[in-house]
Formats: C-alpha cells, structure tokens, sequence
C-alpha cells in the first residue's frame, strides 16, 4: 500500500505558475536526455535489460504451477467436485522437450477413509478431524514425471483428474500422463530440457502456463466456478540455448554450495506481497483468501519427504491505517491454508489478524518473507498463488459461490542463499 503525504495545494498567482510551467518544460527535456543516456546504456549492455527473473507474465526455462487440485468424489462433503486442467505453451520458433514433475502432497488418514466418503484423502488441522475416530491426518509426498516435445509454438494441456495424451513430435515418441487420485493437492514443475533420453537442463525461457481449477456444484444443477492463474516462470540466467552440464537447477548463486556456487536460474524472491480483503463472515455472507505456499528448493532425486526442505515464512500484516500485525507458521512441500487459519484454529478465525473484524478495515496487504536459517546451503525461498472467496446464501436457489485466483507480486533477493532442484528422471511418458 502506498504511503500518502500531506501536503498544501493552492493555485499560485500568474508569474508562479509561469515559472512552474518553464521549469516542467526543463524538467522534460532533462528527462528525455535522461531516457536517451538510459537508452544508449542499456543497448550496450545488453544483459542488464534481459535480466533474469522469476514472474508469472513471461516465458521461463523452468515453469511452476503451485496449485493443482483434484475432488471428483465431494470427499468432504461440500456439495462441490473440482479439477484442474494445466496448461502451457512452447513460445520458440525451435522444437523443445520439456520435462514435468507431478508433486503429490495430499494427507492421508493413518485409519482408512476419512469421515464422508471412501477416500482416504483429509485436510490437515481440521477440527474435528476429517479423519475417523482415532485417526491421524498426515502428510504425504511423492513425485512422479513425465517428457513432453513440443513442436514451435505449440500449446500443450491435460485435465489432472483424467491425465492426457503426449503426442510424438520431433522424433520424439509420445506417450500418456496418469491420472491424478480421486483426491489429489499438489503442485507441477516443469523444465527444458535437451531431450527426452539425457533430460539435461537447457538454458532457454520458451514456456510459458496456466492453471485452470473448475468447481461444479453438486447441489446446484448446471453451477461452474473456474478461476485461474498464471504459472510462475523462473528464467535461466544464461538465455542461450547452451546445455547444462548436470539434473541440478541452481536458482541463485549459493555460497556453501559446491553443486551452485553459481547461478543458473533467476534467484527466488526475498519477500511476496499480497492485496487483499480481510476474511470476513457475517450471516448471509461470507469472504475469505486462501493461500498456498511451496519451496523453492525441492528434491526429486530423492522420493521421500524426509529429504524436502522445511520452510519457515514470516507474515508482515498492514490495513489501511498501516498498522502493523505478524505471524509465522512452517511448512514442508506444500501448505494451503485460509489466512486467517494461518494464526488461529478453525472456529476461531473472528479473533485472526487477518479478520475485518480485528483489523477495522476492509483491505489490507500481507508481507511474507522466508527466513533464512543457519544453513548456508539453500535459501528455503518460496512461492505462493492466492484466491479469493465470496459466498452468497440466496433463499431460492442455495449458496451462490463466486471466486479468482491471482499470482502474487515479488520484491528483493537473499544474496548468497540461493535455492535448488534436484531430480532424476524415469524412462518414457
């Protein structure tokens, strides 16, 4: 939120504004000299225009997805089933292969089905538990991958829940992509690579997302929500087509690290920042942002969670008095959470910093940091995609929901504390 300033404004008589116009004339002229020396700079140094970066609205050698989510059953009994399709385009005049990773992070009841249905799939930290009596919710990671050769400036897609097609091209064979679970939250990484036999990282920014997630209302005949967002891309540093040599994708220089002592991606950003509403439930009406948040540095060579990184995040909160509020939570692979569940448990979110009610105004923005720790190995940078929720009780025809998604904004680096991904990859789609 931008800081306003007081300040006195009057007309002025003639010979003042006279003077004031002259002076804007000379301020112009210095500015456009000021552009044209920029411009000249610039076009002699190059690579300080074509920086790389992480963004979500242009093309990237590595390409994420952080949310995809899948409940084709209503396992929790909310009236609604979901899907997710995945999209992503190859932006280059050349052929590319691209080399994907399916994250499955959905928690898992220790007992059997969950409470509502036959799916053994829960959420973590309901109360009560979606779990039956004497069950634990836990989380669980695995990775699957696939290849994908795209022909120029082909798009390419699949819907999570039913999976998809890879048509040949190139030479390339084709091949399938499984479907999800029933139940299924998780994330999508996806890379350039040189081919689909050696998958070494290649230094391009051709692909560019979206994620498209469908609620369709069980109770309501013919009701479809669909928000989206695009995919977070992290360009290379290089940009020249070249092959790295190694499955390591270094995003930022990493000072203790012998694997990325130098930067081979953009680094991830040091703070995210989010506008937003404040969660708000009155009767009849209800309005609430979700977040999720994944790490930067994951490990697929190694298909186990306790080999992923655990993350801990710092929450800076201002309304629009720019009061200031903090939180903080930890998480390990994935965490999607209400934000005002972030600092309290559920019912109890009218007593969260992130409540209207606490903060005494409709808007606000949320800060969030990583924390480095004592490592000097990785950065345990994140990333995140949010959503909002508004809810609607109609007498006739039942709750009315309405929703977006957005990608948040980033700001600043951690210098020296760079991220990693490491993977390996299986034989075919």
């Amino acid at each position: 939120m931008a800081q306003r300033e007081a300040g006195v404004m009057h007309n002025g008589t003639r010979s003042e504004r006279s003077q004031a116009m002259t002076m804007g004339r000379g301020s112009l002229r210095t500015a456009g000299a000021a552009v044209a020396m920029l411009a000249g700079v610039m076009a002699l140094h190059g690579t300080a225009a074509a920086q790389a970066t992480v963004a979500s609205d242009r093309p990237a050698g590595l390409v994420i997805w952080p949310k995809i989510v899948v409940d084709t059953i209503d396992a929790f009994n909310q009236g609604r089933t979901v899907d997710t399709t995945i999209q992503f385009t190859n932006t280059s005049s050349s052929i590319r292969t691209i080399q994907c990773f399916i994250v499955d992070t959905t928690s898992r009841c220790n007992n059997g089905t969950n409470r509502f249905s036959t799916s053994e799939a829960c959420r973590e930290g309901q109360v009560p538990s979606d779990c039956l009596p004497g069950g634990a919710c836990l989380p669980e990671w695995s990775e699957t991958d696939f290849p994908v050769t795209l022909s120029p400036r082909q798009p390419f897609g699949w819907t999570a829940s039913e999976g998809g097609t890879v048509p040949p091209a190139g030479g390339a064979p084709g091949g399938s992509i499984n479907p999800t679970d029933t139940v299924f939250t998780g994330e999508v990484k996806c890379v350039e690579v040189n081919s689909q036999a050696a998958a070494l990282p290649i230094n391009a920014n051709d692909i560019k997302g979206e994620a498209n997630i469908y609620e369709v209302s069980t109770v309501n005949t013919g009701s479809v929500d669909v928000r989206s967002y695009n995919a977070i891309g992290v360009q290379t540093v290089l940009n020249d087509g070249s092959t790295q040599n190694d499955q390591v994708l270094c995003l930022g220089a990493t000072s203790g690290s012998a694997e990325c002592a130098t930067a081979e991606y953009a680094s991830c950003p040091a703070v995210l920042i989010l506008n937003h509403f404040f969660d708000q439930s009155v009767p009849g009406f209800e309005r609430r942002t979700d977040l999720t948040l994944i790490p930067c540095s994951q490990n697929f060579a190694e298909n186990d969670l306790t080999e992923q990184v655990v993350n801990a995040v710092q929450f800076l909160v201002y309304n629009e008095f720019e009061q200031r509020f903090s939180a903080s939570t930890r998480f390990q692979c994935f965490r999607e959470t209400q934000l005002s569940l972030i600092d309290s448990r559920p019912g109890q979110e009218r007593f969260s910093i992130w409540n209207v009610g606490v903060q005494g105004t409709l808007t606000g923005q949320t800060r969030i940091r990583s924390i480095v720790g004592p490592e000097n190995d990785v950065g345990h940078g994140v990333l995140a995609v949010a959503e909002q929720f508004r809810e609607f009780v109609a007498v006739a025809n039942g709750d009315e929901i309405g929703s977006a998604a957005f990608n948040l904004n980033y700001v600043g680096l951690n210098p020296g504390r760079g991220d990693f991904v490491r993977y390996s990859v299986s034989t075919g789609p």
